[in-house]
Parts: C-alpha cells; structure tokens; sequence
C-alpha cells in the first residue's frame, strides 16, 4: 500500500467523536514526552475543528478520527497556533529537537521532512497507547 508522507492513518474496529479521541489523550497521552494539543482549527478557513499538535513553526500535526480511523496529518501552522507550537514543546520533548533544526530549512522541506517525522511520532505513540486497552 501507497503511504503519504505527512499522513499516517490508523485503522480501528471503533469509530470516535473527537471528542471521545480527545477524552482518550487526555486520559493517556503522555504530554511530557509527546507535547500538549489543543482542540481548535489549523487555519481561519478549515471546516472543522481538530486536534492540534505542535510540530515546527510552520506546521502543527492535526489528529482526527474517521470511520474506524484515526488519522494524523501535517498541516499549515498559522498566526493563532504559533504561539501554541513556542510554548507547548517540553524542552525534553522528543520533539523540540526536530523544532529547531526545522528552524533551518525551507518550508517545503519542512511539511515533508520533521514535520512528517512529528506526525509518525504522535502517529506511532497513539498506535501504543492503543494496543494497551
């Protein structure tokens, strides 16, 4: 199967709300190590709301389930988020390492490359968290 840099997609045999998604991180996700979220809209024109992770200051991870998915995806990092992206990443977060050398990139390198790389982190830590229950 074809796998989308930037989107990682996890199958489920439950289908959540968001917030049912949210009540889930909020009961188990380890923010320390994987950063805080906040549920809001990644740009003024997005549709919906998700939940927002910081990920390099021009990009937040958006985490949202679908029919029997949970999906986690790059997405633009706008005005109101990156506040959220400066102040939410631990300095001990596996995280802000990443944060800093995207400082040092081009943007489209950015979405594709430690933008990509933070969404399968949270991607791969919501897969253990899952396998726990």
């Amino acid at each position: 199967m074809f796998k989308i840099k930037g989107r990682e997609v996890i199958d489920v045999d439950f289908t959540w709300s968001l917030e049912e998604m949210k009540q889930f991180m909020d009961d188990n996700w380890d923010k320390e190590k994987f950063c805080d979220y906040k549920i809001g809209k990644p740009t003024p024109g997005s549709i919906e709301e998700y939940i927002c992770l910081p990920a390099t200051p021009n990009c937040v991870i958006i985490a949202y389930p679908r029919k029997k998915k949970l999906v986690f995806t790059v997405a633009d990092n706008v005005h109101g988020l990156v506040k959220m992206v400066a102040s939410e990443i631990p300095t001990r977060s596996i995280v802000a390492e990443i944060f800093q050398d995207s400082l040092m990139i081009g943007r489209a390198k950015e979405f594709k490359g430690p933008a990509a790389d933070v969404c399968e982190i949270y991607a791969n830590h919501m897969r253990e968290l899952l396998a726990k229950q």
